[in-house]
């Protein structure tokens, strides 16, 4: 199931995002289960091949989106790290 998601990170604390990539992280998962089970399908006959063709176009798209919201987070993560660090360097060059 897809998590929810805001575009705008800004607000957010740095837990908030955290918790946002675990969750994508485990949406991931289960995506690729999806992808896996739906070639099961194919492969042992269970669904024709225009069936096959639209669910994993829809799966592939969530995927997509799934790795667009990742390098989001991961940059949001990897940014406030940086501030920190500098915000930490600087209040200790002060003391």
């Amino acid at each position: 199931m897809r998590p929810s998601w805001t575009e705008n990170l800004s607000d957010s604390t740095l837990e908030d995002v955290v918790r946002w990539q675990d969750e994508n992280t485990a949406w991931y998962k289960e995506l690729r289960l999806k992808i896996n089970q739906l070639m099961d399908s194919k492969l042992a006959n269970h669904i024709g091949s225009d069936e096959y063709k639209m669910n994993r176009k829809l799966a592939n798209e969530e995927a997509e989106e799934c790795k667009r919201r990742r390098r989001i987070l991961v940059e949001e993560i990897m940014n406030r790290g940086y501030q920190l660090k500098q915000l930490r360097a600087h209040t200790h060059s002060l003391a």
